[in-house]
């Protein structure tokens, strides 16, 4: 007995003194583990990785289609709907949810640009 001190499973699993029924369990909490890490380094940024603009609010009735872009949700692609469905309305738009009846626009796009636009004289 005295010289069983110390005496483990040595060899299961590569790792000394491992007991061989805890292998698999722990194996498969160190995936799940290394599983939620790497989720959790994710970040979900709502389709735009600019930071928001520091200035005042832009007027969406004058706005320039580079101005446009420089918005949270939107590219060039909508940018460009945007003036383009303004200049159709006679060049204003009377309200922000005007802009969900513009194609690819929807409400959640409004909402994002919403903090950051106002609605003034178009000139």
């Amino acid at each position: 007995m005295a010289g069983e001190v110390g005496r483990g499973y040595a060899g299961v699993g590569g790792v000394a003194g491992a007991n061989p029924r805890m292998i698999g369990p722990m194996r498969s909490l160190t995936l799940l583990f290394t599983a939620l890490l790497a989720l959790a380094s994710c970040e979900d940024t709502g389709g735009s990785s600019r930071p928001p603009p520091t200035l005042a609010p832009l007027n969406i009735n004058r706005a320039t289609v580079k101005e446009l872009e420089a918005l949270p949700a939107l590219g060039p692609k909508r940018a460009r709907s945007i003036v383009a469905s303004r200049n159709a309305r006679g060049g204003h738009f009377t309200t922000l949810e005007d802009l969900a009846d513009i194609d690819g626009i929807g409400e959640h796009t409004v909402n994002a640009i919403r903090p950051y636009v106002v609605l003034g004289p178009p000139n």
